[in-house]
């Protein structure tokens, strides 16, 4: 059982259900693998949560923005190797996706940011419409504003390491609890 990495994340939450199946002899292994699924699960589930709250206010762009940037889905399932997934979309967020665009004397507030020298556009061949840039010193080219999260995003994943195999530890304590019968 265990919780998938992220692409080259290194954070990777192992557990081999064979161990633990003589220290709760009363469980099957099935029923001990089914608890550590459903412990995996909510473990990811608790993190999404943590990772998308934090990600929001340090980035300072609302949470509903990084919602589709957050998937999570299981590999497995009752396989002793089943795993739940968690996958962080980590490319730039658009500056248009943050919220409407104000002009000011300075370029372009979205939200709690200020883009300096962007403006508000529509592309005449495309109607695309959005906050761009000029790169360069002529009017051409223009590039849309971007803002990078990839740098928050893995520092929050450190942050959270050590905290998801804690929360794991739990969780799975209270899942065998619950097998046993001993909560609910």
């Amino acid at each position: 059982m265990s919780m998938q990495p992220l692409i080259n994340s290194g954070l990777l939450i192992e557990v081999d259900t064979k161990p633990l199946a003589g220290l709760f002899a009363p469980l099957k292994p099935e029923r001990l693998r089914r608890a550590a699924q459903r412990a995996a699960k909510r473990t990811r589930d608790w993190l999404l949560t943590q990772l998308r709250r934090e990600l929001a206010a340090a980035t300072k762009v609302p949470q509903l923005v990084f919602k589709s940037r957050f998937r999570k889905g299981s590999q497995g399932g009752d396989d002793p190797g089943g795993s739940a997934i968690l996958w962080i979309g980590v490319n730039p967020v658009v500056a248009s996706k943050i919220g409407p665009g104000v002009m000011t004397a300075k370029g372009v507030r979205v939200g709690r940011r200020t883009f300096d020298h962007a403006f508000l556009a529509v592309m005449p061949t495309t109607d695309h419409q959005g906050i761009f840039m000029r790169r360069g010193a002529g009017r051409l080219p223009i590039v849309k504003v971007v803002l990078p999260i990839d740098a928050e995003a893995w520092d929050l994943l450190s942050k959270y390491e050590a905290a998801a195999g804690r929360m794991f530890g739990q969780r799975l304590e209270h899942e065998i609890n619950f097998e046993l019968g001993l909560t609910k």
